[in-house]
């Protein structure tokens, strides 16, 4: 947790951000409800998850979940980096 904590204030703000978008990513998104002569209530919904761009970014937050702890633990070789594919990364979320 130490390795965690030393880590720039940008990525730790890039790090939580991504956990808490990867959970809420599972959660429904669009929902609707029909109530058909006030008895029957049906609803549905979709999650991220959903369709092709839901599912890139949901790997593209687990990737970018792994790759941020493992730069923190030494895992990912220094030889990439690390700025500038946090950077790139971060910014496709919006976008997807």
């Amino acid at each position: 947790m130490d390795k965690l904590r030393a880590l720039s204030l940008g990525r730790q703000i890039v790090l939580l951000g991504s956990v808490v978008l990867l959970v809420d990513s599972f959660f429904h998104w669009q929902q609707v409800d029909v109530k058909v002569a006030g008895i029957v209530s049906i609803s549905g919904g979709q999650s991220a998850w959903h369709g092709f761009w839901g599912i890139v970014l949901g790997l593209l937050l687990v990737a970018l979940v792994i790759w941020i702890i493992g730069r923190a633990y030494g895992f990912v070789p220094a030889v990439v980096p690390e700025g500038v594919t946090t950077l790139a990364a971060a910014a496709l979320v919006p976008l997807l």
